[in-house]
């Protein structure tokens, strides 16, 4: 097949300081990409627009910088239409790659000649790359939370497959039986995966394009990048090579209220399992149980104003998931949005 060009889609709002760590790594790759596409929604475009640009410099890279309305599966389906190469990756702002990231990515699609494979993620690292602490005075510093959250992510993920198994992963694991693993693919890490984390997720453009990121999400859209992954699985295997390493420097701030968190962590995920299950699918029977101990979680953390509202919102949520489950196909979305606005206006 030969070499395989690529491009980057960013989608951004108010976090110039992120892009200013972020993009530089991206455009000196061991393999630099062909596009760099950022959609900015943010409040005031002249920061983010003056930070690409000064990272670009002198690059030949083909680069647009687009403004547009908020919403992450808007903004990420307005900078797809701009892509031009047959490889799409949509890093997060805060996605601080190391010098091979893309390179040991696109590999992996250069080797499946007969193009099975929809998407490729990198391995969250949990450190970052050598050097990167020298640009840390220019941003943001990283709340001690999520650095914690990057440490025990694993060990969390091992004691909830036991109590109380995510029904994402359990349908997401349905799908590994596409993917047949060739020696090389062993030799070299890569292995199916139930969904990519949007921070680290790349796709077969042709892929995407049919899929499309869901705008019936809004705000934050939580999950969205679990909802592309797992639509992604229709067209073959999505997979993660282990050799390419993302580091994931989490902006700080609060990415919405404390009632909508909680709404959207509970609704997102029934709508996204009401998408892509039937209704009699034994993954159903799992989301109840789910969804019980995301809110024991909340309720054990309610001490705070934010924490007691995450909960509320939570709370109100469950209510409607029934709802989400029994909605036939052609009206989900319509269920699903009118479900956000129920709760976000008790």
């Amino acid at each position: 097949m030969g070499t395989l060009e690529y491009a980057i889609v960013i989608a951004t709002r108010n976090r110039p300081e992120a892009l200013r760590l972020s993009v530089p790594r991206m455009l000196a790759q061991t393999r630099p990409p062909s596009q760099l596409i950022v959609v900015d929604s943010s409040d005031a475009f002249e920061p983010v627009s003056a930070a690409v640009a000064l990272a670009v410099g002198s690059n030949s890279i083909t680069s647009v910088i687009e403004k547009s309305p908020k919403g992450l599966t808007l903004q990420r389906n307005r900078g797809l239409r701009h892509v031009e190469c047959p490889i799409t990756f949509f890093p997060d702002d805060d996605s601080i790659w190391f010098p091979d990231t893309a390179e040991q990515i696109v590999r992996v699609y250069e080797r499946d000649r007969a193009q099975m494979i929809s998407g490729v993620c990198a391995r969250e690292s949990a450190q970052p790359p050598l050097n990167f602490g020298e640009r840390l005075s220019l941003a943001y510093r990283m709340r001690r939370r999520d650095r914690l959250m990057q440490r025990i992510g694993n060990l969390r993920t091992q004691f909830e497959e036991r109590i109380a198994p995510n029904p994402s992963r359990l349908l997401g694991r349905s799908y590994f039986k596409k993917f047949v693993p060739s020696e090389w693919h062993r030799a070299n890490e890569v292995v199916p995966v139930e969904w990519m984390t949007g921070f680290r997720m790349s796709f077969r453009t042709d892929v995407i394009r049919k899929v499309g990121f869901d705008e019936n999400f809004s705000n934050y859209c939580l999950l969205e990048d679990m909802d592309a992954s797992l639509a992604a699985w229709e067209y073959g295997p999505v997979v993660a090579a282990h050799r390419s390493r993302v580091y994931h420097y989490r902006s700080p701030e609060l990415r919405g209220s404390g009632r909508l968190t909680g709404a959207t962590q509970i609704l997102n995920r029934a709508y996204v399992i009401a998408k892509h299950t039937s209704a009699d699918s034994g993954v159903r029977r799992c989301l109840i149980v789910y969804l019980r101990y995301r809110i024991f979680l909340y309720l054990l953390s309610a001490r705070g104003a934010f924490g007691r509202a995450r909960l509320a919102g939570a709370l109100a949520a469950l209510r409607h998931v029934n709802e989400l489950l029994s909605s036939t196909p052609e009206f989900l979305g319509e269920t699903y949005r009118n479900c956000i606005a129920a709760v976000l206006g008790d």
